[in-house]
């Protein structure tokens, strides 16, 4: 997978803001953005939910970041976005940050004892003639942050409740401790970070913790150090400052609304077939299949922090993209750091992707069977086979039951390109036949597209 792909995860001020930070840190892009999504989603989740439908969710990302000891720059990444958030709410991360979650039961005490300490402090500024400036009793933001979060893992198999508590504090559901000491705890707020090296991940994670449902809702990232700065560099505060300023405004505009609901145009964008796109992304991988139920509502959530942060209460279209780009790399992490097939290591442009499974179809293929087999998406391949003279293209037949006619593809051939026309030249090598390949997970098996596939896999026995 590339490198630091940050340009489109990125749209407006929340572009602005890494333009002033990155200069000032070997982080990777993609973990600081990580970071800032969790931290300020945080920061706004008690004052704006997201409604999709009539469906109200919190705006709560919850992100991994996943990279080798010392070049991943996980807390590098953390540390930076900190710098922006504390300079526009320079108390939060003090007041809400948490970390060594061991069971569900102290998760929610956790919460409890902060709201107990909060009401004694208000009573005690009561009693004394004093203005309490402290948290209010109602406060049930947490970001927990755990450095090691292979630890979390290993303490979810042995207490059950860990992971049932983390999955409904990131519905937004109410919290029960059945403990004497515990209480209810009435839609909380709950954000988690966490970093983890690649084989700290792959070593302690199971198919059946994915399947579970927790692991599933955190959008990983796979981080490296994006470059080496000078032992004389020293951070540009005036930037930081700048990049708080901007997060200050969405922070107190976030204050003022209810809700963040989808644009028009961002309905139309996921009905038009953006959400099918999601939902089969690379279905056929076994490692992001697991991944994709929870890959949607992501997408909402990351989007509507970046319209808050654009200081808008709709989602955009571009919010929703970027967003996507965001989550996808996501996916992509995932397959990277727990074993890829030898074909979406090999450094193929998404060019040669879609040029080898039209050599090996050359009756056709539709563009959504093409991004099932690829990972490019069925717009990109639209709007690059437009600007090709050997591409034909037309509408398929739809669905029995009046779906979608599916917009198909096919390579030209010499002939019918004329004398002057030549096949196109590809870095792959022609293969003239594999192995069918089924799509694992999908609704419809992918049964008359052929393309080979590697079956050896070093990692495949760690999800067994």
């Amino acid at each position: 997978m590339s490198e630091h792909p940050v340009e489109g995860m990125t749209v407006g001020k929340v572009r602005e803001i890494l333009d002033l930070v990155m200069p000032e840190t070997e982080a990777d892009p993609a973990g600081v953005l990580a970071a800032l999504l969790s931290q300020v989603s945080c920061m706004v989740g008690d004052k704006v939910m997201l409604n999709i439908g009539g469906r109200e969710m919190p705006v709560s990302v919850w992100t991994l970041l996943i990279g080798a000891t010392g070049k991943g720059r996980k807390g590098t990444a953390y540390a930076m976005a900190a710098r922006v958030c504390n300079v526009a709410c320079p108390d939060f991360l003090t007041d809400h940050e948490s970390s060594g979650a061991s069971s569900g039961s102290g998760i929610i005490r956790a919460f409890v004892k902060r709201r107990e300490s909060a009401l004694a402090a208000m009573r005690d500024a009561e009693e004394n003639g004093r203005e309490y400036a402290g948290l209010s009793v109602t406060d049930t933001r947490m970001l927990l942050v755990e450095a090691e979060y292979e630890t979390v893992i290993k303490r979810g198999k042995r207490d059950a409740t860990l992971q049932g508590v983390m999955r409904k504090a990131w519905d937004g559901a109410d919290l029960q401790n059945m403990v004497a000491d515990g209480g209810v705890l009435r839609s909380p707020r709950f954000v988690v970070h966490g970093h983890s090296t690649p084989r700290g991940f792959r070593d302690n994670i199971s198919a059946t913790d994915v399947a579970g449902g927790t692991y599933n809702r955190m959008v990983i990232q796979h981080v490296t150090r994006s470059k080496r700065l000078s032992m004389r560099h020293v951070i540009n505060e005036d930037s930081i400052k700048e990049a708080g300023a901007i997060l200050a405004r969405a922070v107190a505009f976030a204050g003022g609304i209810d809700e963040i609901t989808l644009s028009e145009e961002a309905i139309d964008l996921f009905d038009e077939g953006l959400r099918d796109e999601i939902d089969e992304y690379r279905c056929e991988d076994e490692y992001i299949e697991d991944f994709l139920p929870r890959a949607v509502e992501n997408v909402w959530r990351v989007g509507a922090i970046y319209a808050l942060i654009n200081l808008r209460d709709e989602i955009s279209v571009a919010d929703i993209e970027a967003a996507w780009s965001f989550v996808r790399h996501g996916l992509d992490s995932v397959a990277h750091i727990m074993g890829e097939s030898a074909d979406m290591v090999s450094g193929e442009t998404e060019e040669d992707k879609i040029l080898k499974v039209l050599r090996r179809n050359p009756g056709g293929i539709s563009g959504t069977d093409i991004f099932k087999l690829t990972g490019v998406p069925a717009r990109y391949t639209k709007s690059w086979a437009e600007k090709r003279e050997d591409i034909d293209m037309w509408r398929g037949l739809g669905s029995l039951n009046g779906g979608r006619k599916p917009t198909m593809f096919r390579l030209m051939t010499a002939e019918e390109m004329g004398e002057a026309g030549e096949e196109p030249t590809t870095s792959v090598p022609e293969q003239a036949s594999g192995p069918r390949l089924k799509a694992i997970g999908c609704e419809t098996p992918v049964a008359s597209v052929t393309m080979s596939v590697e079956d050896d896999n070093e990692f495949a026995d760690l999800l067994n």
